[in-house]
């Protein structure tokens, strides 16, 4: 047997650290597995006398050898608890705090600028969805917890008629005028006039590419179309590769952690503490909501290292970013759930594309293999991690 891969959850404060090891092969033609501790390793031994080393010199700490607990070893998982060998009068906490950086608003940026011109078309089948386009005014949107009665500066321009001056639009609608692109959270708002070869749902006003009729985006009022951007690519003049509207997004659960990362900054700067997620996508099927509650949002998590060489049976550790979480995803669910957290003020809600919520919940799932199964569920939520890094 083989180690698959290695997470170690690690509580400094608390002193302890959790362990959990996946192997390629399950348990069942093993008769007796040991794990043996010493201060700065951990040996896992099998029947056959195969052993792997694991290396806990990354965490910079001594392990307690007489302190393993919570000891389960089913199917393919192995896990358990052990104490740190230190004391609090040995800590030395950082002077100057790197909060600011850490907590600082990710940005979201776009492979066109005002007077860029490009054309959209479908991801699918590369069908054509607009002519060339050029956009006066490039504006991103505030975000779902903001008022946007604040934001005049996303107000296009008075006209004059008859000598008087119309307002294109209510200034607190926030929708483009024609020379305007509105972007938010990886989805673009363009006006009507400028997409062809699509077909519109009357009912669910979802829209479809005409041509292969997958799912692109929904419609946003009579003259306003809303494309996400995992369905659509653009094709910008003298560049022939298509590519996404948004730069750094090859990945939609990554760009779901951006997400994450941009709700989490306007929470803190509510001031509010606890954090809970209520992430929303609609589809032809219906409405889709991912419920996600943190537990623990600055957890030191280890992995064992991509690179090391498993014929040395020696694993190495190495840091990844992640929160600890628990995740309930229910399709056209009671709207008494919905409702309770909708009136939670700890609760922050926003809007994704179908797409990236199912790549979400896939990764969810994955990296929920990790615990063991008695420890897993609480009701009817799964514990799982949000983290790019960790491997699934």
């Amino acid at each position: 047997m083989k180690i698959e891969n290695i997470l170690i959850e690690h509580f400094p404060r608390l002193k302890c650290a959790n362990f959990f090891i996946l192997f390629d092969t399950n348990f069942d033609d093993v008769s007796s597995v040991r794990v043996h501790l010493r201060p700065t390793e951990i040996f896992v031994r099998f029947e056959n006398d195969h052993s792997t080393t694991i290396d806990l010199q990354s965490l910079a700490v001594r392990i307690q050898i007489n302190s393993l607990s919570l000891l389960i070893a089913k199917e393919n998982l192995i896990s358990f608890r052990i104490n740190i060998a230190s004391s609090f009068r040995e800590e030395i906490l950082p002077m100057q705090s790197t909060m600011n950086a850490a907590s600082a608003m990710k940005r979201l940026s776009l492979n066109v600028e005002p007077d860029t011109e490009f054309s959209i078309v479908c991801d699918n089948c590369s069908g054509p969805l607009s002519k060339s386009l050029h956009f006066r005014r490039i504006l991103e949107l505030p975000s779902e917890q903001m008022d946007s009665n604040e934001w005049f500066c996303h107000k296009p321009e008075a006209t004059t008629c008859n000598g008087q001056h119309q307002p294109v639009f209510s200034a607190t609608s926030l929708m483009p005028a024609e020379d305007d692109l509105l972007f938010g959270n990886y989805f673009a708002l363009i006006h009507r006039t400028h997409i062809q070869n699509i077909h519109v749902n009357s009912q669910q006003r979802m829209i479809h590419c005409k041509r292969c009729l997958s799912h692109i985006g929904e419609s946003v009022g009579d003259s306003t179309l809303k494309f996400w951007n995992g369905n659509i690519k653009i094709i910008r003049t003298n560049v022939d590769t298509p590519e996404r509207l948004f730069t750094d997004s090859n990945s939609l659960f990554h760009n779901f952690l951006v997400i994450v990362d941009r709700v989490s900054y306007d929470y803190q700067m509510l001031g509010r503490q606890t954090l809970k997620l209520l992430f929303e996508a609609r589809s032809s099927k219906g409405t889709t909501f991912l419920f996600i509650q943190t537990m623990a949002r600055n957890l030191e998590i280890y992995q064992m290292d991509k690179h090391t060489n498993t014929t040395t049976d020696r694993a190495t550790m190495t840091r990844v970013d992640g929160i600890k979480c628990l995740f309930l995803c229910e399709e056209n669910t009671d709207r008494t759930l919905v409702e309770f957290w909708q009136k939670d003020v700890n609760v922050v809600s926003a809007h994704i594309s179908i797409g990236m919520l199912d790549a979400t919940v896939e990764h969810l799932h994955l990296l929920s293999k990790y615990v063991p199964e008695q420890f897993r569920m609480n009701n009817g939520f799964c514990l799982s991690y949000l983290s790019y890094g960790i491997n699934s």
